[in-house]
């Protein structure tokens, strides 16, 4: 686990450098250690690090990152799930279901707020702005100090001509 621990360190000098070049080699080494130990399939964290930063497949890294809400379900996880497949233009259709889901939970209305949003965007997407509005809304009452959403609303209703 050696080039693991590196990895780990080496990805924190990147995300400080702004250079995702530099976390390149030492993720390389850290995905063949634990391929060869069997470790490889039990780390969705190091396989969505491969597969985004290494290899730019990011369907493979949206499947990985699916796999870590299994550890940690909820709004704020199922939301980093969902805006990766949004920002990536991959697993659209599973990224709103599982935006639907999270919305629909319990949880702090922040993280709520932030989900619905989230899936505002994937609605949209898809063409059904008028749908994507009413979830704005939503996410106006849930988080009413956040202007994010109130610029959200303005930009929806500026689409629908409203």
């Amino acid at each position: 686990r050696y080039w693991y621990r590196l990895y780990n360190l080496m990805m924190q000098v990147a995300v400080r450098a702004k250079d995702d070049s530099l976390r390149h080699p030492y993720l390389e080494r850290a995905v063949d250690e634990a391929r060869q130990s069997g470790d490889l399939e039990r780390d969705a964290g190091l396989r969505f690090d491969y597969a985004h930063y290494v290899q730019k497949d990011y369907a493979t890294a949206a499947r990985a990152k699916r796999e870590q809400i299994k550890f940690q379900p909820g709004p704020w996880s199922m939301n980093l799930y969902a805006w990766y497949c949004f920002e990536h233009r991959v697993c659209l259709a599973e990224a709103e279901e599982v935006a639907r889901e999270g919305a629909a939970m319990d949880g702090p209305p922040a993280h709520l707020a932030m989900i619905t949003d989230t899936l505002a965007e994937l609605v949209h997407l898809r063409g059904e702005t008028a749908e994507a509005l009413e979830l704005i809304e939503r996410c106006i009452e849930l988080d009413p100090a956040n202007d994010y959403y109130r610029r959200q609303e303005t930009r929806f209703r500026e689409i629908l001509g409203q």
